[in-house]
């Protein structure tokens, strides 16, 4: 059976054919995944999302014409949103503190994770001003890059570099807290 009659058949709700394309893909989701991510177990969860998308938009799978393209692009796109959400830290911190290996001691517990809190607040203060701004705008007050741009009356691309390097730096920050 060749991928094309698998797609088709997954459109027609075939959970075996789902299955087909599913041991056919996720590996190679996971990976692609993961170089985005760099975490084995959210790269887990995304791909396993990415695959749910699939099954719920199966009706829609006759208007796609290269399946490799469209799975890969839903991959894509479900991780970038995912990203957008870590770059804005609307999610980060919860999903930080459950990453974090704790012994059961509530004591341990509050001391860690008020040296993450402490260590982190040190660091932004370390930030080039323009760069804690920006960050704090869209971070604390949840603004998109376009209301960020306007407001500071810089381009959107400089609201974007600003934060992807303290993205990448926090990214250092999470390393030293998580396992």
């Amino acid at each position: 059976m060749n991928l094309e009659s698998i797609v088709i058949n997954i459109k027609e709700g075939d959970h075996h054919a789902f299955m087909k394309v599913y041991d056919l893909y996720f590996h190679q989701l996971n990976v692609f995944i993961k170089r985005y991510v760099h975490s084995e177990s959210i790269s887990q969860d995304l791909t396993q999302d990415v695959f749910v998308k699939l099954w719920e938009k199966r009706a829609f799978l006759d208007r796609v014409s290269n399946f490799n393209s469209y799975i890969y692009r839903m991959a894509k796109n479900h991780t970038l949103d995912y990203l957008k959400k870590v770059s804005r830290l609307e999610i980060m911190p919860d999903d930080l503190l459950k990453e974090f290996k704790f012994s059961t001691n509530e004591v341990e517990l509050f001391v860690t994770e008020q040296e993450y809190f402490k260590f982190l607040d040190n660091y932004m203060k370390t930030l080039p001003e323009k760069s804690r701004i920006i960050f704090n705008l869209c971070r604390d007050q949840e603004k998109s890059y376009d209301e960020v741009a306007e407001e500071l009356k810089i381009s959107k691309s400089t609201v974007k570099h600003h934060m992807v390097s303290t993205m990448k730096k926090l990214k250092e920050i999470y390393k030293i807290f998580l396992p």
